[in-house]
């Protein structure tokens, strides 16, 4: 195996851990910042709408627009620090960050005192909308579009 592809993992791993840490003490057992005074979108108004169709219905919120925005910023740091950017690197680092997103949401579950893995299923995660099997279809699909990003063969 590759040590810096060993490497990537493991400081990914740590990140996604001490993330959903983190969160978990934001949070608490009260999911998807449902009890944060956070900015929300007036229901049914055109961004909420947009979020929700291209989220899985989940409703947006201050709370995780500032968090995403602030991990891609970071994730794209490398660039700053290297000033070489190609779009198959841009492809690479954007379907690792779909991965840890995923990563991460589950982590929240595990290492969640108030969760734990019995309780991740559709009755009790209300946020996850559409589930197939034991994982919310977010999931799958986060992992088919990480998969179709690191594709590096071009298309003849």
């Amino acid at each position: 195996m590759n040590l810096l592809f060993l490497i990537k993992v493991i400081y990914f791993f740590a990140i996604a851990i001490l993330l959903a840490i983190l969160e978990i003490q934001i949070e608490g057992d009260q999911g998807w910042a449902s009890k944060l005074p956070t900015w929300k979108p007036k229901a049914g108004s055109r961004l909420d709408k947009i979020f929700r169709k291209i989220s899985g219905q989940k409703e947006l919120t201050g709370y995780h627009t500032a968090l995403m925005v602030f991990l891609l910023l970071v994730f794209h740091l490398v660039f700053i620090w290297n000033w070489h950017w190609t779009i198959w690197q841009e492809l690479e680092l954007l379907a690792m960050f779909v991965l840890f997103t995923q990563v991460w949401d589950f982590l929240w579950f595990i290492l969640n005192p108030k969760f734990s893995l019995h309780k991740f299923n559709k009755d009790n995660v209300w946020w996850h909308k559409k589930w197939w099997g034991w994982m919310p279809l977010d999931y799958y699909l986060g992992i088919f579009s990480a998969r179709c990003c690191f594709y590096r063969k071009p298309l003849s």
